[in-house]
């Protein structure tokens, strides 16, 4: 099973040991100690599975060397018993792979960096081969002092302080980062970092025998205390049974209550499941009652539609702007931003007033270099510009930092908006093409309607016309006006035999009943049509005789 083990140690002077061959043992490497001109070499040590270094952002190029980083750790320091690294010694999950183990390793090691401000070291080594094959564990070495741009800067002394509670809160976040990463797995193994009482667990902890008790054991003689502690286990071993019976009985009532909620809770979701069912069947039946409105619509009230749909579309810049992800986010990238002007300004500030109090004093700021005397108005000001430019440095790579997340946090909110957007875009696109298909088609029909309006006037204007025409021929003939008597050549040779007998049915027709003839003749396409080629045949005899009356 996963067992819960973390260790905090330090590698001083006063012990005899430094930084540059812990880690080269840690690491496996050969590392050469630039201060001493020791040369620790553990490249044939076995069992290093991987190693990383880990580093705020905008460290130095070497803070990712691992001999350089660590000859500068030692450089750092000057006092013969100093404090050169720290050291987080963890128990791996044997339950997880190799993978899973390097992963979870080293995001510890970044969370170390990210709380301290320190450069990380961490290297996973193997079970040993005569120990217990599931003892995977991981070696963190990390600085004291917190490392910046400019190298490695102050202590932390927060880790120094038993009452700061850190230790506490790294076993309590390792505790919740290696049962995130066993959870990750699928695997139902927990570790707690918590102890046995502060679980609530009642358990006789194990008594250790003395050198005395061992050898009356092993050489088969009685031991009052043997026996009073086989008592107390029994005992125990019998209220644990009792306790386990008493457990499986509720277990067995547990597991019934939990049948019962099971079941009911297999019928909610049925039932949501239903509901689920009615309300999209409302919401296909609501679109399809929409559809059905929108495609009956004129192109004009359909455009003016899809406007509306436009209109009522959130864009995805307002959504973004309105994201309590993206506002928390740019907050804080604003506020850091505002900390790091302040910071600026302050250095500014205290550099004017060491520059100003240099030139106004400069007797006691000379004696104050050659360290004659102090002049504490300077040493205050240069201390609190120094402090002001450390913290500006430390604030600059969180404020940029918090606003490349709060971009990230608005492109993750407009692409949401986005693709919410999409179903309704297609549709709004959708209508919109049909807009344009029915104003074509719209036009289109009032293009035919005009053109068979006309067609029709046309039409009427002709027969209008032959009427005009043909009841002027039958006047003239009933009359026996020139050209429409017997003899005359324009009816007897010019006009059609067919045309005649029209007329002179026509003529012979009741006045009362003539206009309801020619109605009916003109009515019907065929016998019209046939009275205006006999028509026009006349007129065409006509012009073609008076041509030639003109050419003799």
């Amino acid at each position: 099973m996963a067992i819960f083990h973390l260790q905090v140690n330090t590698v001083s002077r006063s012990a005899g040991r430094s930084a540059t061959a812990a880690a080269a043992y840690r690491a496996g490497e050969k590392i050469v100690d630039e201060r001493t001109g020791e040369i620790h070499d553990y490249t044939r040590k076995g069992g290093v599975e991987a190693s990383a270094l880990f580093a705020p952002a905008g460290s130095p190029e070497w803070a990712a060397d691992r001999p350089r980083l660590w000859n500068a750790a030692e450089d750092a320091e000057k006092r013969k018993n100093s404090t050169v690294a720290r050291e987080f010694v963890i128990a791996l999950p044997a339950e997880l792979s190799a993978d899973e183990r390097q992963g979870l390793a080293f995001e510890f090691g970044r969370a170390l960096v990210e709380r301290h401000g320190v450069a990380v070291d961490v290297c996973i080594h193997a079970p040993g081969k005569d120990g217990d094959e599931r003892n995977h564990h991981a070696h963190i070495l990390m600085t004291t002092r917190r490392m910046t741009p400019e190298g490695l800067t102050e202590k932390t002394r927060e880790l120094d302080n038993q009452r700061s509670g850190e230790v506490d809160h790294w076993r309590q976040e390792w505790s919740s980062m290696a049962n995130r990463a066993l959870e990750r797995a699928g695997r139902s193994e927990r570790i707690d970092h918590r102890t046995l009482a502060e679980q609530g667990i009642e358990r006789t902890p194990t008594v250790h025998n003395g050198p005395a008790i061992t050898e009356m054991v092993r050489d088969g003689r009685p031991s009052r205390v043997i026996e009073d502690r086989e008592a107390a286990a029994s005992a125990f071993v019998a209220q644990v049974k009792a306790e386990a019976q008493a457990l499986a009985d509720d277990l067995a009532k547990a597991q019934a209550a939990f049948d019962q909620a099971q079941q009911e809770m297999d019928q909610l979701k049925a039932e949501q499941q239903r509901e689920q069912m009615r309300r999209e069947r409302a919401e296909y039946e609501k679109r399809e009652a929409e559809d059905k409105r929108l495609k009956a619509l004129s192109a004009e009230q359909l455009a003016r539609e899809v406007n509306r749909m436009r209109n009522a579309l959130t864009s995805p810049d307002a959504a973004a702007q309105r994201d309590p992800a993206y506002i928390e986010a740019r907050q804080r990238a604003e506020d850091l931003a505002q900390q790091k002007r302040q910071a600026d300004q302050e250095q500014a500030a205290m550099e004017r007033q060491a520059v100003q109090l240099r030139e106004k004093h400069g007797i006691r700021t000379w004696l104050h270099d050659s360290g004659l005397m102090r002049f504490d108005k300077l040493v205050v000001a240069e201390a609190m510009g120094r402090e002001a430019g450390m913290l500006s440095l430390q604030l600059a790579p969180k404020a940029m930092q918090a606003e490349a997340e709060a971009k990230a946090r608005y492109h993750e909110a407009e692409s949401r908006q986005w693709l919410e957007n999409a179903p309704q875009n297609d549709r709004i696109e959708r209508y919109a093409k049909l807009a344009q298909e029915k104003a074509k088609q719209e036009r289109d029909e009032r293009q035919r309607m005009g053109q068979q309006q006309r067609d029709e006037r046309q039409a009427e204007i002709k027969r209008e016309m032959l009427a005009r025409d043909f009841k002027a021929l039958a006047v003239r003939r009933e009359l026996r006006m020139a050209g429409s008597r017997d003899d005359s050549e324009d009816w007897a040779k010019n006009t059609p035999e067919a045309l005649r007998k029209v007329v002179e049915q026509y003529n012979r027709t009741p006045k009362e009943r003539r206009e309801e003839v020619l109605r009916a003749t003109l009515d019907d396409p065929k016998r019209r049509g046939a009275l205006q080629s006999m028509m026009d045949a006349r007129e065409q005899a006509i012009d073609q005789s008076r041509s030639y009356d003109y050419g003799g």
